[in-house]
């Protein structure tokens, strides 16, 4: 398979391919037999080049596996599991989603796992507002790309 084709797949990281080098014998030492060369192949197709050797391996980098655009619900509901965020969607939108609670669910408590910015990661407990935002009692909590809603 060529480089070129090899950029354009669709699950390969296109920016970037690493190198496993064993070093030639006169630059190795005890502490360093290897290295480990990045080589940016949106600069590559410019004329930049880098030579493979007897030995090493090359590996092709892949997509990573975030999406900003999900959510995930764990624990008492019917159907836990990754949802589709979609704007302004809420939590009582998302446990909806989810098929609704569990009758053994605990639905005065929860957690919103924000590990992401503007509003910064950490672990939120939305306390009574679980129920009384499900039951429409108060203002529902809007969710953020990335949001785990944990439901005991």
């Amino acid at each position: 398979m060529g480089l070129d084709r090899l950029r354009r797949g669709p699950a390969a990281y296109v920016r970037q391919l690493q190198i496993d080098r064993i070093l030639p014998a006169a630059k190795r030492t005890p502490e360093r037999e290897r290295v480990i060369l990045n080589v940016d192949l949106q600069n590559m197709w410019e004329g930049v080049d880098f030579e493979l050797l007897d030995g090493g391996g090359v590996t092709v980098l892949g997509i990573g596996d975030r999406r900003d655009n999900q959510v995930m619900v764990e624990g008492h509901v019917e159907k836990p599991g990754v949802f589709e965020l979609v704007p302004h969607m809420t939590l009582g939108d998302v446990i909806s989603r989810a098929g609704g609670l569990l009758p053994d669910a605990f639905d005065v408590v929860a957690r919103r796992i924000r590990s992401r910015r503007p509003v910064g990661p950490g672990r939120t407990a939305l306390g009574p507002r679980l129920e009384a935002a499900l039951n429409g009692r108060s203002a529902d909590l809007f969710l953020l790309p990335g949001d785990v809603l944990e439901v005991p």
